[in-house]
């Protein structure tokens, strides 16, 4: 069984209130879209996890005809939505499992965001970001009847070390002031908060239903790095990240077109109009690394064959996300 994880970018730069920027041609877009159903086909993946595809409503549909495959979903970033018309008029991001086989959702569940927000497939309210989980149960599967959860936690930019000291030092050299450097670890440190805050959340769930099953699949964009505590998390919960070191998942190097197009996307940390703080947290927000995971139950990763990346060998100016995805044969 061949299982992906992609996040399919959707393309904005999130800045506006009735639409956001986006940062492709409308041919642009349309021509990479029809790239990713190529790609896809030429995958082959008996199971996917996509985020971020957007307009989700429409989109996965098409991917479900173009790869007949059976689907389940939940919106997460949409905004307010009546009947699929409101603000902002471009983004109704989600979260989509495709398989080969039985699939049923059990969930949409709600990681983050404010206690009055929800999003259902005709209406959603969210005033900030929200985060989800999709939970859903896979039959008749050669792997037995499986928990799957496809998720993608909440983006901000995760206080590395190098981070860390990169700032400490534009401190000393009295680059930035005491409080300006104060005020970026606060944020650094409120986001690392809410993604542990999601995943304490999402692991919660999952050890509760995961005795019924015969194993768990747990992917999707952690927006984290393979060494940091959000990570930690899930391998300290019996779950096995299947991905070998050097996979990297986030590269401007080898994916330079698309992060060019990404330099307009809003980071989470201000710069405070200082050039050495906006090159520090571009650099960071470029380093490459692994966001994208596969995590399985123990029993289910003694299987696996193969582990690769997908969409890393196209055209840099024909790449399809701004993620490489990851796909594993399981046997």
């Amino acid at each position: 069984m061949k299982i992906l994880t992609f996040n399919a970018w959707h393309g904005l730069d999130g800045k506006g209130t009735l639409s956001h920027g986006e940062l492709e041609t409308p041919a642009g877009r349309a021509c990479r879209l029809e790239r990713q159903v190529w790609k896809l086909s030429e995958c082959g993946p008996d199971l996917a996890f996509l985020q971020e595809v957007n307009p989700l409503p429409r989109r996965l549909p098409q991917l479900a005809r173009a790869l007949c495959m059976n689907t389940v979903s939940q919106t997460d970033l949409c905004g307010i939505k009546i009947w699929g018309k409101g603000v902002p008029t471009n983004l109704t991001s989600g979260l989509a499992i495709l398989a080969k086989y039985e699939l049923r959702k059990l969930e949409g569940l709600r990681l983050s965001g404010s206690r009055w927000s929800f999003a259902t497939p005709h209406l959603s309210f969210q005033l900030v970001e929200t985060r989800y989980a999709l939970l859903a149960e896979l039959r008749n599967s050669p792997m037995g009847r499986l928990l799957l959860v496809n998720t993608h936690l909440h983006h901000g930019l995760e206080p590395s070390q190098r981070l860390l000291e990169e700032l400490q030092r534009l401190f000393d050299c009295n680059i930035v002031s005491a409080a300006q450097r104060d005020e970026i670890l606060k944020l650094l440190n409120r986001a690392r908060e809410r993604r542990a805050r999601e995943s304490h959340r999402l692991l919660d769930r999952v050890e509760k239903l995961a005795p019924a099953y015969d194993g768990v699949i747990l992917a999707g964009d952690m927006n984290a790095d393979p060494e940091s505590a959000t990570v930690k998390q899930f391998r300290n919960h019996d779950l096995v990240d299947i991905v070998p070191a050097g996979l990297n998942t986030w590269d401007k190097t080898a994916n330079p077109h698309l992060f060019r197009l990404s330099e307009n996307f809003e980071l989470t940390v201000p710069d405070f109009g200082i050039a050495a703080v906006r090159s520090m947290l571009r650099t960071h927000e470029s380093r490459p690394t692994r966001l994208d995971y596969i995590f399985t139950s123990k029993k289910l990763s003694a299987r696996v064959q193969a582990v690769n990346l997908f969409g890393h060998d196209m055209d840099p100016e024909k790449s399809i996300s701004d993620h490489f995805g990851i796909y594993a044969t399981l046997h």
